[in-house]
């Protein structure tokens, strides 16, 4: 691999020689977070992975979603109140979900969401098609994101692991450990 690219350039390019197709979703500043309403902006997100399921993914192959931090509330709000585990067969989420789709953030602004289906109230899905993979630093610094991470997983009611790599702080694609982690977890789902 080229030194050039960066730890997480590398692994897209492992990705990419191991014969998988990889889309990199990126918000111009501030994204979704800087809302009152991430929960309803990680609609976003959904929908472009609809529409990546929809036209470019190969039904011969596997469909994953991978975030972390901030990428990985995106990808857990989507699996919980966008209906993204109905088609993602893993979602590995790194260094949270912050904000996690269960736990409150902001008591004093309920926030709205875009309904599935055109229903008034949304309840969480937490049993999924996909398997989900947690991730954490072992040396993670925030104890509100291992609490958040920790009530996502307690609630997750199908197949979910969660892995501490250790060596890495918050920052899960800066360590040679996390980049690892994240690589054996997509390779594990080929097989």
């Amino acid at each position: 691999m080229q030194g050039d690219l960066g730890l997480a350039g590398q692994m897209i390019a492992t990705f990419t020689g191991d014969g998988l197709t990889v889309a990199e979703v990126a918000w111009q500043e501030p994204g979704i977070w800087g809302s009152s309403r991430p929960r309803t902006m990680a609609c976003r997100f959904a929908t472009v992975a609809r529409w990546a399921y929809d036209n470019v993914h190969s039904s011969a192959g596997v469909f994953v979603a991978q975030g972390t931090s901030g990428g990985a509330s995106q990808v857990a709000f989507a699996l919980t109140y966008y209906g993204l585990g109905d088609i993602l067969d893993l979602a590995n989420i790194g260094s949270g979900p912050p904000l996690c789709p269960l736990c409150p953030f902001n008591s004093t602004n309920l926030e709205p969401l875009l309904p599935r289906g055109g229903a008034a109230t949304v309840q969480p899905q937490l049993g999924y098609r996909s398997t989900v993979r947690i991730f954490l630093g072992a040396n993670e610094e925030s104890p509100d994101i291992v609490a958040d991470a920790n009530a996502y997983f307690s609630a997750i009611t199908s197949a979910k692991s969660m892995t501490r790599i250790p060596g890495t702080g918050h920052h899960i694609e800066e360590t040679q450990n996390g980049i690892n982690a994240y690589i054996q977890s997509v390779r594990s789902a080929l097989r």
